[in-house]
């Protein structure tokens, strides 16, 4: 499938999740999916951490702007801006919301 056609897949996956349908996580993504970030080293992957990943924040004010979409072959790769206020427990790479 040509990189354009990964890319507008990728968008209209996005929209879906932004529309509350979770179930597109099943039909779009790989069974090899992956999330990376300095604070969440250890993040589930597979269709169970894609899941997690799209239900993430969705109690709380949390905004995500894509900055990249590369797409090489039948590979998407994004690098997004998420900003929001941060509720949960005190951990490493996570402002304590009490100085806030």
């Amino acid at each position: 499938m040509p990189a354009q056609e990964n890319k507008a897949i990728f968008l209209g996956f996005i929209e879906e999740l932004r529309r509350g349908n979770i179930r597109i996580v099943d039909e779009v993504c790989s069974p090899n999916f992956r999330f990376y970030s300095p604070n969440s080293p250890n993040f589930p992957r597979g269709l169970e951490g894609a899941r997690m990943l799209a239900t993430r924040g969705t109690d709380s004010a949390i905004e995500a702007k894509i900055e990249d979409i590369i797409c090489e072959d039948d590979r998407v790769a994004v690098r997004w801006t998420i900003t929001g206020i941060y509720r949960g427990a005190p951990q490493p790479g996570y402002p304590n919301r009490d100085k806030q």
